[in-house]
């Protein structure tokens, strides 16, 4: 008992905790993976529970007892039960322990090939997808062309996860967003190619209005181009 405890607590108690407040409040704090690691681990520790003991006990049958009914030991007749009650034969009462050995051996066989498909992809759901979907694509873009300079307000941890696919050499100019509209960079000589990443609608009218820049998107999702 102490062990469910443990498990529906960490399910429970994890899941309202980021489910409630989106709901009361809105907002997608239970869409974020990390967060709900306690849930995955409760599940994963319920599964393999239940598939122990149904495969521990597969085949067995609680003795003196079909369908409600007590079965007195002259009532058992080639594996059957006979009586007042249905007949029902006791070896299909429950199913082969092979049954649920198969389900778990599958399990483990789906994760492993999860491993593998994710392993080769450079972005994977749990790893914030939506936000980082077309970094491979952008670093890529960005990694071919000579001497750029790449501005952006966006917020830190999204623009982390593109510096890791950039050329050492790339530079890098991070604003605050908070105050877009008023801190318009300077745009410094010396580069070929100047570039926003993901800007705000505020950092775009700022540096069209204020250099005279033309800000183009490019090919690549979430990537402009400033042009004279």
């Amino acid at each position: 008992q102490h062990a469910w405890v443990f498990i529906i607590t960490l399910i429970g108690v994890t899941g309202i905790a980021l489910i409630g407040p989106d709901v009361l409040l809105g907002g997608r704090r239970s869409s974020i993976t990390r967060y709900a690691i306690p849930c995955y681990l409760g599940i994963q520790l319920a599964i393999a529970y239940f598939l122990t003991t149904q495969a521990k006990h597969s085949g067995q049958h609680p003795k003196g007892m079909i369908d409600g009914n007590l079965a007195n030991t002259e009532d058992r007749q080639d594996g059957q039960v006979r009586g007042d009650h249905d007949m029902v034969p006791m070896e299909k009462t429950r199913k082969n322990p092979k049954t649920w050995k198969s389900i778990a051996i599958a399990l483990a066989f789906s994760g492993i090939l999860s491993c593998i498909v994710s392993s080769q992809l450079p972005v994977w759901w749990h790893k914030s997808y939506a936000k980082s979907r077309n970094n491979p694509d952008v670093a890529a873009w960005i990694n071919q062309i000579p001497q750029p300079l790449l501005i952006s307000n966006e917020i830190p941890g999204r623009v982390l996860s593109l510096c890791h696919l950039l050329r050492p050499d790339v530079q890098l100019m991070l604003l605050d967003k908070s105050n877009s509209s008023t801190n318009i960079p300077e745009i410094p000589e010396g580069f070929k190619n100047v570039l926003l990443y993901r800007p705000s609608e505020e950092l775009r009218q700022g540096i069209e209005t204020t250099h005279n820049y033309r800000v183009k998107p490019t090919d690549q999702s979430w990537l402009w181009k400033l042009s004279r």
